[in-house]
């Protein structure tokens, strides 16, 4: 299984949004950052769990996406998106919502890793910080 941290950023946080931009950055350190308003179909060739932080929107709105609903995605993506914010709770021995109102950047600095170069909310620099905490609290 092949893991990926992305985020994504939109208009809206509603259905028939449009993307403003995504970033998406694998286990090894390749990473895809694009600005876009449309999709264009992408071929993968091993099975792929997305990863991402309080996904509740964001793996909605990509699948939107990628398919007209996550039963219709691709047999190589799964149908669920692993949530850190779960994953911090739990380690953190804390409420999901407590989790949520977490800085990520004040976390990783508190487990001793160094952030990586970019803005906040900024996609690609968000997916970033999401790979670098899940690696650190599995």
């Amino acid at each position: 299984m092949i893991n990926l941290y992305f985020d994504a950023e939109f208009t809206g946080l509603h259905k028939d949004t449009t993307l403003i931009s995504i970033g998406i950055v694998s286990a090894s350190g390749e990473s895809f950052y694009a600005e876009l308003n449309d999709f264009a179909d992408y071929h993968f060739e091993s099975d792929i769990q997305f990863v991402s932080d309080v996904s509740h929107y964001d793996f909605v709105l990509l699948v939107d996406l990628l398919a007209s609903s996550a039963l219709e995605l691709p047999n190589c993506i799964s149908a669920s998106c692993h949530d850190i914010n779960q994953d911090i709770a739990r380690v953190l021995r804390i409420s999901e919502k407590e989790a949520f109102d977490l800085s990520r950047e004040q976390l990783l600095t508190k487990l001793g890793k160094s952030l990586p170069k970019g803005v906040k909310h900024n996609a690609l620099y968000d997916a970033k910080i999401i790979q670098a905490i899940y690696r650190q609290l599995q």
